[in-house]
């Protein structure tokens, strides 16, 4: 028995348990589990993004740079060896 057959018997598992639930019931049902394939959807897109290394600013790039330039701190010590 592979994988597929695994899970094919899983989702006739849950059928026979869940076949007795009323209209209102399986509907709710319904919409929980496209809720949850939705967000999982949405989870993979924002990971996408990521793989780029691109942060969104609130500034011109310009502006940011300038301010890491402002920002640096040099601390050049002569060792006396």
């Amino acid at each position: 028995m592979n994988t597929a057959d695994l899970n094919f018997d899983l989702v006739n598992n849950y059928f026979a348990m869940l076949k007795h639930l009323n209209n209102r019931e399986k509907a709710e049902l319904i919409t929980r589990l496209k809720r949850s394939i939705q967000s999982k959807i949405a989870e993979k897109e924002d990971d996408w993004e990521s793989l780029f290394g691109s942060f969104k600013l609130d500034q011109p790039a310009e502006d940011f740079i300038a301010g890491l330039k402002k920002d640096r701190n040099f601390s050049r010590k002569n060792l006396e060896l």
